[in-house]
């Protein structure tokens, strides 16, 4: 069975982690290890899941371009812009619950594996 790649309920939206030197876009978040022989590899893990990424991209993003962090180390990608990743879980009650406690995030985006993502309501620079 193929992985399925990583998917946003809003598909202009992408995930991205900082990792050696370089802003890697996740294309799967999967339970399964790298895909070597695919030219994909574990990049950094977000609770539990292997957040995977091409070895080498056709275009590299040096993570300078972003000189804020994120609270996870992930990123939202969205109209060109970063915004960081504060929680993602599986639990509808727990992601309302985290907006509740935390008036700087909201719910950015869902993705395929029924994820919710919350982020910083303001662009990192």
């Amino acid at each position: 069975m193929i992985p399925s790649p990583l998917q946003f309920d809003n598909s202009f939206m992408s995930l991205h982690v900082k990792s050696m030197s370089a802003l890697h876009h996740v294309v799967r978040m999967d339970k399964r290890a790298s895909d070597e022989k695919n030219g994909l590899s574990i990049v950094a893990r977000l609770q539990g899941r292997p957040a995977i990424a091409a070895h080498y991209p056709a275009v590299t993003i040096p993570s300078s371009i972003i000189k804020g962090d994120s609270k996870t180390g992930f990123f939202i990608k969205a109209d060109k812009k970063y915004f960081g990743l504060l929680y993602v879980t599986q639990s509808q009650k727990l992601a309302n619950e985290y907006m509740l406690n935390n008036e700087d995030c909201a719910l950015i985006a869902t993705d395929n594996d029924d994820y919710y993502y919350l982020a910083e309501i303001h662009e990192t620079k």
